[in-house]
């Protein structure tokens, strides 16, 4: 078996947010990753949509924070509702020592769109098609193996692998790293929608009931990020 060496001194597996962030982040000290991705990413859907001020601060890092903030909606509160009254808020506009006292809305795709585009003027490119399959530490790092996209597989030595690849990691499952926490049994309903006579305004609203919650969250241009919690009994 050959080994193959890498100019690389770090393997990223994932080519999501985190995964290019932290190739981001890299970057700033003179390092310059590798990122393999098993799929292309290639949903419509927006997924995760807001961003917080401490992270807008941790991407300020980068020079990405304004890009999202251009492409973006903003709020700066979140107001909790129970019987049709204001029952708490959370205002962000409040915050001092942040140069963001306030959080925005954007679809993923966008996020991912805007942070590969920053790689890619680093001249860093993910190399979609590639496949993590299994690896191990040796004395002068870690050997792993690549499937390529043309299904022959390479053995190769890095001094770092990060795991970026999501709930069902295959990193962690190889080198048995735990998942830690906890889940809580709950089912969610979300979409997002387009509604008539209703303004985005700066403002996310969450709607308390004893059978249940609702959240409205502005994403810009009449439409909004709807969730519901589901009754587990009628699932």
């Amino acid at each position: 078996m050959t080994v193959i060496p890498r100019n690389n001194e770090i393997l990223i597996v994932g080519g999501g947010p985190v995964g290019m962030l932290l190739a981001l982040e890299l970057v700033l000290f003179g390092i310059k990753p590798r990122i393999i991705s098993k799929h292309k990413r290639k949903s419509p859907h927006s997924k995760a949509t807001i961003i917080w001020p401490g992270v807008l601060e941790i991407l300020e890092r980068t020079g990405i924070a304004e890009k999202l903030i251009n492409e973006a909606h903003y709020f700066d509160r979140m107001n909790y509702y129970s019987n049709k009254k204001l029952v708490g808020n959370i205002r962000f506009d409040n915050l001092k020592y942040t140069p963001y006292p306030f959080a925005i809305t954007i679809p993923q795709w966008k996020t991912e769109r805007i942070l590969e585009d920053s790689l890619q003027d680093k001249a860093i490119f993910i190399e979609y098609g590639y496949e993590f399959l299994c690896g191990n530490n040796t004395q002068n790092g870690i050997e792993v193996a690549i499937k390529k996209p043309n299904g022959d597989i390479t053995t190769e030595n890095y001094k770092w692998l990060v795991g970026a690849d999501g709930y069902s990691s295959q990193v962690r499952s190889v080198f048995n790293i735990k998942f830690g926490g906890f889940s809580m049994e709950t089912k969610l309903a979300i979409t997002d929608a387009e509604l008539l006579n209703e303004a985005t305004s700066c403002e996310i609203g969450y709607y308390l009931h004893k059978t249940g919650n609702m959240v409205l969250a502005p994403l810009g241009g009449g439409v909004f990020r709807i969730g519901a919690s589901l009754s587990l009994i009628h699932i």
